[in-house]
């Protein structure tokens, strides 16, 4: 899941020769552990390609909670997911949820859509809503995103597959 990283740092490597840059660099919930004190030019962040996506699942634990690109989606909160709170492993489980999330994005017609949210400290303490948010200042999550697209997003799933609730984001 962290492979595509290694590409953007590529990219800012004052040793490399760029040959190319990159147009989209997607983060699904980019790890927290083993990347929290590297020097910042190894981290994701909206300089690695001209547009940067970030879905976050296990935002504090194992992914990071921090604005990492042009675009951040954090999902049921970002933490701990409800599709997981079954799960023998919930940590593990919301981390690695991020797959099916992207992969669902591809070909459901409802589509993962998430509202805009002012800061990081509003979506942690519960303030960042889908109530009363036109449609218009809404954000489609996964391949479909718009490059146009820039900060962040908060948006909330169904317990169960299949995950994406719409357009209107309600259960």
């Amino acid at each position: 899941m962290h492979q595509e990283r290694s590409a953007g740092q590529e990219n800012r490597d004052k040793n490399q020769v760029v040959t190319e840059e990159l147009c989209l660099l997607l983060g699904l919930d980019p790890g927290l552990p083993l990347f929290a004190t590297l020097n910042n030019a190894w981290k994701l962040d909206s300089e690695d390609a001209d547009f940067v996506d970030a879905i976050h699942t296990n935002a504090g634990v194992f992914g990071k909670i921090e604005n990492l690109g042009h675009v951040d989606f954090f999902i049921n909160g970002g933490s701990f997911l409800p599709a997981c709170a079954q799960h023998r492993n919930p940590t593990l489980c919301s981390h690695l949820l991020v797959t099916i999330y992207f992969s669902e994005s591809i070909d459901t017609e409802l589509g993962f859509w998430g509202s805009p949210c002012s800061s990081i400290w509003y979506l942690l303490v519960g303030w960042c809503s889908d109530i009363n948010i036109p449609e218009d200042q809404k954000l489609l999550m996964g391949e479909l995103c718009s490059q146009d697209g820039r900060g962040i997003f908060y948006l909330r799933t169904s317990d169960t597959a299949p995950y994406a609730l719409g357009e209107r984001n309600s259960y």
